[in-house]
């Protein structure tokens, strides 16, 4: 017997599902999504210790926040290769949360300065604003930034 298939008509309507179905499969649907979206400070925790040879954070980590793991005077290359010396009470979540907060500034600084800017400064800001665009809102308010910049010289 093959599985029944769900699908929806033309017009949007479920045929042969009540309200009540549809409500309880958008929820399931919506369980799942939360499971699997990761917010950047995880993704940029868990990167920096998986680069300086930690191991992959699993969900009792995260849940448990248990930064155990790390202790004083251990050093830590963060992704831009900063090095960073962990002092009593950091956690490597702190640290990831204060490097994405000092990127989100440099990256605003860099956005306001590039109107106006000539070319060579031009080069550098964008260079800057790629290394600080650390989301993918960030990387695409910096391509709709650029897009206006080529419209408005007629490139």
């Amino acid at each position: 017997m093959a599985a029944p298939s769900l699908s929806a008509a033309d017009d949007g309507s479920t045929p042969g599902l009540s309200g009540q179905d549809v409500a309880r499969i958008n929820q399931l649907i919506s369980n799942a999504a939360s499971q699997l979206v990761r917010s950047p400070l995880a993704v940029q925790t868990e990167n920096v210790a998986l680069a300086n040879g930690y191991h992959r954070i699993r969900g009792s980590d995260m849940k448990e926040g248990n930064p155990d793991w790390i202790y004083p005077n251990n050093v830590f290359v963060m992704l831009d290769g900063e090095r960073v010396t962990v002092s009593r009470g950091d956690t490597l979540w702190n640290l990831s949360r204060n490097k994405l907060i000092e990127s989100a500034l440099v990256f605003d600084d860099v956005m306001a300065r590039l109107d106006g800017a000539g070319n060579h400064e031009l080069a550098v800001l964008i260079t800057r604003a790629m290394a600080h665009a650390t989301s993918e809102e960030r990387a695409d308010r910096l391509g709709r930034a650029l897009e206006t910049m080529q419209a408005g010289r007629g490139e």
